[in-house]
């Protein structure tokens, strides 16, 4: 077993530099068992002194298409008209709520969250131009998203428009080389 010791030295500043000098090769070091040694720093007193105050946020679900499957799935609410009552029945079929979130059952995949209209359009900005984003085409960045492990029902459709919409797409796609009018046939005689 090999063992790190710790000098301590006159001076507050050489004691800091080399704590950090140790901890660095204690963090990088591969010899016997370092990993399974742990660091803890016990404290007893709070770090933030004075009152503290709890604030509650009742977070209200906007409206959209999944509040329709939410409510038939936990209270069985079904619509008023009897043909979207049925199509109700069919479409709750491939659903499940896990830890109070709808989700899609996925044919051969996990099952997918469903997401409503405002964290969709998060889900593409970040998938299409975040910080691992690949600028992909609209069926490519649904597939994507899909793979996540995200659902909404107009996914492609979606991402379609919004591969549309970026400018960078539009500044860096191929160009198209068609003219803009029909040609006219020329005929010699």
């Amino acid at each position: 077993m090999y063992y790190i010791h710790l000098k301590i030295y006159s001076t507050a500043f050489r004691s800091i530099i080399l704590k950090k000098f140790d901890l660095s090769k204690l963090a990088t070091s591969t010899i016997g068992d370092i990993y399974k040694r742990k660091c803890v720093e016990e404290i007893h007193f709070p770090s933030i002194q004075g009152p503290w105050v709890i604030q509650s946020i009742n977070e209200t679900r906007e409206e959209s298409w999944i509040n329709s499957i939410l409510s038939f799935l936990q209270d069985g609410v079904l619509p008023e008209e009897p043909m979207a009552a049925t199509r109700l029945r069919r479409r709750v079929a491939n659903f499940t709520i896990i830890g109070g979130e709808l989700y899609k059952r996925a044919f051969t995949g996990p099952y997918l969250k469903c997401l409503p209209p405002s964290e969709a359009d998060y889900a593409l900005r970040e998938v299409h131009s975040g910080v691992c984003g690949e600028y992909l085409g609209g069926r490519a960045l649904a597939h994507k998203i899909m793979r996540q492990g995200f659902y909404w029902p107009i996914m492609k459709q979606d991402a379609l428009e919004f591969t549309r919409k970026c400018i960078n797409c539009q500044l860096h796609s191929n160009l198209t080389h068609t003219p803009a009018i029909e040609h006219a046939s020329l005929q010699s005689s």
